[in-house]
């Protein structure tokens, strides 16, 4: 047998989410942001606690920075050949 978690959403606990989400983006933290919204969509998250869902949000936005620093890296080398995708 399945069971279903139902999120409702509250006009507050709306508000909220979006005021969080702006100033994530506004530290220029958009990949916690996204993984934030994304955390929001799931459900069972719920399931998680605090430590576990805060630790996915700082590994998204760990791996996007060192994603984007080595994109640069590999732009500012100036390899002979591009490398393949």
């Amino acid at each position: 047998m399945k069971t279903y978690e139902a999120r409702i959403i509250t006009k507050e606990a709306a508000m909220f989410d979006n005021a969080t989400l702006s100033k994530l983006r506004e530290l220029r933290l958009s990949a916690m942001a996204e993984g934030f919204r994304e955390q929001q969509d799931k459900i069972g998250i719920g399931s998680l606690s605090f430590e576990e869902r805060f630790a996915l949000l700082v590994e998204a936005e760990w791996l996007c920075r060192r994603n984007k620093r080595t994109g640069r890296l590999v732009r500012q080398a100036g390899f002979r050949f591009p490398c393949s995708p």
